[in-house]
């Protein structure tokens, strides 16, 4: 807890995106939570209201309308990686709260997909204190799940 809070380590993430996103991209807003729908509303920055959010999504490999995409949170908010992408147009596929139904609907024929393509692959350790200095310039790496392998593979080999 105590490195997370003090931003000694940095959170990397996986997913495919509708639309081929061509290059990096460094997001920057103000969201505001809709308790009522569990759902993110993107702000502009000039907004009084709302907290700060901040996402870096660099493409990896783009083919036929989809983009593999390796998301760094600057900030952790919820929902911030799946409304920046959206708001963006971006969106995951497979995310029935900010994705294309279109999209979704395909991808859960084609692939059988009922949830969102976002794993949590990488955590990048740049600090630490006394006694898990040690961790300093790790990286801990999660490979994707099978079913989200054979997706990817399904879509970029």
């Amino acid at each position: 807890k105590m490195i997370r809070e003090k931003g000694y380590v940095n959170k990397y993430y996986l997913t495919i995106v509708s639309g081929n996103l061509k290059k990096e991209l460094i997001l920057k807003d103000k969201m505001e939570k809709d308790e009522e729908r569990n759902m993110v509303k993107v702000l502009p920055m000039e907004d009084e209201d709302g907290k700060i959010m901040e996402t870096i999504a660099r493409p990896l490999k783009y083919k036929n309308g989809y983009t593999l995409v390796e998301v760094e949170l600057i900030t952790g908010r919820t929902h911030q990686i799946r409304a920046h992408l959206a708001k963006a147009g971006y969106p995951i596929i497979g995310d029935i709260k900010y994705g294309r139904s279109d999209v979704n609907r395909e991808i859960e024929k084609r692939f059988n997909l009922t949830t969102q393509f976002l794993h949590a692959y990488r955590l990048s350790f740049i600090g630490a204190e006394e006694p898990l200095e040690y961790l300093i310039g790790k990286d801990v790496t999660g490979e994707l799940p099978p079913n989200l392998e054979k997706i990817k593979e399904a879509i970029f080999e």
